[in-house]
């Protein structure tokens, strides 16, 4: 039995790995990723799946926007990928509680206490404070903000009180205008599947290939459920960003992930696959 498994694996090692759908940029120091499509994630997931990804030493986190020139950057990749993949109008990472929009998670969020909004960091979700007051508040010493308002409202409302994490509007909301308008911040529903940012403390360097070509790697080594491979101080790693869906008879929940290792000294690739944490059976039969 646990030949004919082990045998099943490397068959189906060889197979192309989808790749994930994600852009990488630079500013001002520090490069970003900005997840979609198929990896669109609700605000906790967003938050978990940074939080494991990293660049050399530098672990990433949900983007803290500190100023106008990195929230007019980031405006700038979430809305040319949402207009090339058609989500304008709301018709993509949309949230329906913040006027039917297309928005990206950020890291803010009140989750810990209602209106007053921190930035997550990688390590805690309630890391840096920058808004303090609900709707009718204010910016925490000089802190940058760039809410929603117009004549219908302004943000942060906690609509339906059920409001607790900050995402970047890609266009108008309502739809049709009257609150917010494309670069601003709406306080929406932490549940909302959309697409996210992520940030890393680091300028990833002028030559270094996007992640995005770790599309077709070979697993041939599966370790124990849950395991990740050690990369060194040299080479930049990021978590689950593939999955095979041939193997998925084995894992729970019905995915196995590829993660990717670029070393800058060699200037390539290594990978390995793995169950998720705490899906054990495949990984146990072996």
């Amino acid at each position: 039995m646990k030949k004919g498994i082990a045998a099943l694996a490397c068959f189906i090692s060889f197979v192309s790995i989808a790749s994930a759908e994600y852009k990488t940029f630079t500013h001002d120091k520090h490069t970003y990723q900005v997840f979609y499509g198929n990896d669109m994630r609700t605000w906790t997931e967003a938050y978990s799946f940074a939080a494991g990804s990293s660049i050399g030493n530098a672990r990433g986190y949900l983007a803290n926007v500190n100023s106008s020139h990195e929230n007019v950057a980031i405006l700038k990749m979430i809305k040319g990928i949402f207009a090339s993949k058609g989500y304008l109008n709301g018709k993509g990472s949309a949230a329906r509680d913040g006027g039917g929009a297309s928005y990206a998670w950020l890291g803010g969020n009140d989750i810990a206490t209602e209106g007053e909004f921190y930035w997550a960091s990688s390590t805690n979700m309630s890391a840096v404070k920058f808004w303090t007051g609900g709707r009718g508040g204010k910016a925490v010493g000089s802190a940058y903000t760039n809410w929603g308002a117009g004549k219908f409202g302004r943000e942060p409302d906690n609509y339906n009180s059920a409001q607790d994490a900050v995402a970047m509007a890609a266009e108008h909301w309502p739809l049709g205008g009257g609150i917010g308008s494309a670069g601003q911040w709406n306080d929406i529903n932490q549940k909302n599947v959309i697409a996210f940012v992520i940030e890393y403390d680091i300028l990833l360097e002028k030559n270094s290939p996007d992640t995005a070509e770790c599309v077709t790697t070979t697993c041939r080594d599966l370790p124990a459920a849950g395991d990740r491979e050690t990369f060194s101080a040299q080479e930049s790693r990021t978590a689950a960003i593939s999955q095979m869906p041939l193997l998925s008879l084995f894992c729970r929940p019905m995915r196995v992930y590829s993660e990717c290792g670029y070393d800058a000294s060699k200037r390539g690739w290594k990978a390995r696959c793995f169950c998720p944490p705490r899906d054990g059976l495949f990984h146990r039969m072996l």
